[in-house]
């Protein structure tokens, strides 16, 4: 997606890449890094790198049945990146499995750091770990068939011997508050296109330009404002782990929709705001977070389970996703080969 601004994945420069896992009908495959969770699963990839400012790796790992892991801002340089809001801006990767994540971790978290490279985390004795359940937000018009599919793999975790606890995460309404206004990155991008690209600013992708015209009407007072209070909502975040090791949520509470479905800008607005409902918090509230399939909707199309940490908390939160993901089998094993997959 043009400047890494849409969770959907279209794009009205290039063709759109097309969700693997229905050979019927043209599905999104998620976005921004739309093109990486395809490759992962046509077998032309084994590592997918993307940036994540409110669920661009996340929603296309969720949509096509991949691992997709979102390691807290400021822990990786963004030397190479292009710039979309500096306040969110985030580095991760897509990968086939959770393993194949935690090792990718450890040998960039070494090198950024530079440390000496451990071994990749290991997993998790269940038995010792406590899933935080946030009924709110998370779960509220979530389709039956995903919340269907996410609590069943909970339930399996349960199984082998994970705490199923209740979980509170007061911050989360002005947290998505603050997200639907979208004027800090709509602001953040609008000033890096005026200084560096002007002339790109009259080919944007519509539905780019339809999310960045909420810029207009900020004054920088305001978003410095909002910046202060999103700082504060983390820190008080995360204070909400003491009780449990992790948050866990369907990624995203939609099916990939239809191309067709979202050529409009109003089913595209509202159908974006959707895909990145869930994922979007992680990025606000500072947090770590990783997405890993846990099965196939009704539609036939991957299921994520979210997990979400403290922020700088991404060995633990490693840890607790390869422990599930020995539980629950990794997304081959779980759900098969996709039709338009390799």
């Amino acid at each position: 997606v043009e400047f890494a601004f849409g969770g959907l994945g279209t794009n009205a420069h290039w063709p759109i890449p097309r969700n693997p896992w229905d050979a019927k009908h043209t599905r999104v495959s998620g976005g921004s890094s739309s093109g990486a969770g395809v490759s992962l699963i046509e077998g032309s990839a084994l590592v997918a790198l993307g940036s994540d400012k409110a669920g661009s790796i996340r929603v296309p790992a969720s949509m096509t049945g991949t691992v997709g892991l979102k390691v807290t801002a400021g822990r990786w340089p963004l030397e190479g990146a292009v710039p979309l809001s500096p306040t969110f801006d985030t580095l991760g990767a897509l990968t086939r499995t959770v393993a194949d994540a935690a090792l990718l971790y450890e040998v960039f978290d070494a090198h950024c750091s530079g440390r000496d490279r451990r071994d990749s985390p290991e997993p998790a004795d269940l038995t010792s770990v406590r899933l935080g359940l946030c009924e709110t937000h998370f779960w509220d018009d979530c389709p039956g068939d995903i919340a269907a599919v996410t609590r069943q793999a909970l339930t399996m975790a349960e199984k082998a011997g994970a705490a199923i606890v209740d979980a509170s995460l007061p911050e989360v309404e002005e947290a998505y508050a603050l997200f639907r206004q979208g004027s800090v990155v709509s602001s953040e991008l609008k000033a890096f296109l005026e200084a560096e690209l002007p002339d790109w600013i009259e080919t944007l992708d519509p539905n780019i330009a339809f999310r960045m015209s909420g810029a207009i009407d900020i004054g920088t007072e305001e978003v410095a404002e909002r910046r202060k209070r999103i700082d504060e909502m983390t820190k008080s975040a995360d204070l909400r782990f003491a009780d449990c090791d992790v948050l866990v949520s369907p990624t995203v509470p939609i099916t990939a929709p239809k191309v067709a479905d979202v050529a409009d800008g109003k089913d595209y607005s509202a159908a974006n705001l959707k895909a990145l409902k869930n994922t979007c918090i992680a990025n606000i509230l500072g947090l770590c977070a990783l997405t890993m399939p846990v099965g196939l909707d009704d539609a036939g199309i991957p299921v994520g389970l979210q997990l979400m940490a403290p922020g700088n908390a991404e060995d633990k939160l490693l840890a607790i996703a390869l422990g599930l993901e020995q539980r629950l089998g990794t997304a081959w094993e779980r759900l098969g080969p996709a039709p338009l997959g390799a």
